[in-house]
């Protein structure tokens, strides 16, 4: 009976030894996680859970240009004005317009250090400027700030004295997108300037092209999106005192844009709805519908249906490159747009299109229209977010955690 009584205590020691080391364990790799996930963990709680999926195409570059790209534009419009959701609301092309391009017939001042400029209230380009109106009117097209043009004219200057390929685009009537990608950059930072003075010229420039445009379409830009993601707190100012209040991002901010062509990361991840230090909100954009360089309608439904399981909304990244380099790249391009629009009504119907100054408005306000504020439904989202951050899944692992998502998988 003493043998019995001193192998059960025994036994209840080791199982208590155990629980003990599998409790210690727990609680060191909870800790550990909540200190390394912990700006994620919250970052992902605070962000908006939407009721529906919402579908928005955010179309960049679009800016001066020959009767072709007025005629790509009356057919963009036309081909989302043959789609509604439940509501009533077209399709919707966000266009981020580049306000003014080279003059073709003279692009530089006789002395060679300036350039000449037409914006798109010059009577040649009465053609683009009426389609984008149009589109406008018929809402299958809401207008967004990219920027006075699509690069620093001070540094293409600079390169324009130095290298033959880019006074050759001056004078070729180019497009943008085919000058050098380091170019490609309106707030790229100019080497060996002041900093102070070029942060008060960054101020004062983003705020006279948010007037310009104010100009030529009667009335304020509310929507601002950085070529190329590269800005900085300067930029955001002008555009503020300009009556900006949201600025679409990739999830995080650039300042500049190498010579090799990469990008140069400044900040941690942005979220939807996240503020900046100026009050202006951000959204993210960090999928793409690209068909001319094979981002197809596949991806696009894809990017939607991850999105949608995220409570997020889908902003579908695209270019005017798309829709303006040949006829059967415009033809390809719409085509995989019907493809999109089509197959997405049918297997989410309850989806919604709207612009993205209409998005940033309801998360301001809380649109409970629009915005989720039930509970559980936001625990599972945010869950849902959670594993796709890198190594979350391997914490959940390591820790134990696992068991504990896999439970709330089946119970919520």
């Amino acid at each position: 009976m003493l043998s019995y009584c001193h192998g059960l205590t025994n036994h209840l020691i080791y199982q208590m030894n155990v629980i003990a080391i599998i409790s210690i364990w727990f609680t060191i790799w909870t800790g550990l996680g909540l200190l390394f996930f912990f700006k994620a963990i919250r970052a992902n709680w605070r962000e908006p859970v939407f009721h529906h999926p919402i579908l928005i195409f955010e179309s960049d570059d679009w800016g001066p240009g020959p009767t072709e790209h007025a005629d790509a534009l009356n057919k963009l419009s036309k081909t989302l004005s043959g789609y509604h959701d439940k509501s009533g609301q077209h399709p919707c092309f966000t266009l981020a317009l580049q306000l003014t391009a080279p003059d073709p017939k003279q692009p530089l001042t006789t002395s060679g250090n300036q350039l000449n400029r037409i914006d798109l209230s010059h009577p040649d380009q009465a053609p683009v400027l009426s389609a984008i109106n149009a589109g406008v009117a018929d809402k299958t097209f809401s207008l967004h700030l990219h920027g006075l043009e699509h690069f620093r004219a001070e540094t293409l200057l600079e390169h324009a004295n130095q290298k033959e390929g880019i006074f050759h685009w001056l004078t070729s009537r180019a497009e943008t997108e085919s000058l050098p990608p380091m170019l490609q950059t309106r707030w790229n930072p100019i080497a060996h300037h002041d900093q102070t003075r070029q942060a008060r010229v960054d101020t004062k420039s983003a705020y006279d092209e948010a007037k310009l445009f104010e100009k030529i379409f009667s009335h304020p830009a509310q929507v601002a999106v950085p070529p190329c993601f590269v800005w900085n707190p300067n930029v955001e100012q002008g555009w503020q005192k300009a009556g900006i209040s949201v600025v679409v991002t990739p999830g995080c901010r650039f300042d500049q844009r190498r010579d090799d062509g990469t990008l140069s990361r400044v900040s941690g991840a942005i979220h939807t709805g996240d503020l900046s230090p100026t009050g202006l909100l951000y959204l993210v954009r960090d999928r793409y519908f690209e068909p001319y360089l094979g981002h197809t309608a596949e991806d696009g439904l894809h990017a939607l249906s991850e999105k949608t399981a995220q409570g997020r909304p889908t902003l579908l990244e695209t270019h005017r490159a798309n829709f303006i380099r040949s006829a059967e790249h415009n033809q390809h391009a719409l085509e995989h747009l019907k493809i999109i629009l089509t197959e997405a009504q049918k297997k989410w119907p309850e989806l919604r299109f709207t612009n993205t100054w209409n998005l940033a408005q309801a998360i301001r306000t809380g649109d409970p229209q629009w915005i989720c504020f039930d509970t559980i439904r936001r625990i599972r989202i945010w869950w849902h977010r959670m594993e796709s951050v890198p190594r979350w899944r391997k914490w959940l692992l390591v820790s134990g955690w696992w068991l504990v998502s896999r439970l709330m998988k089946e119970k919520i």
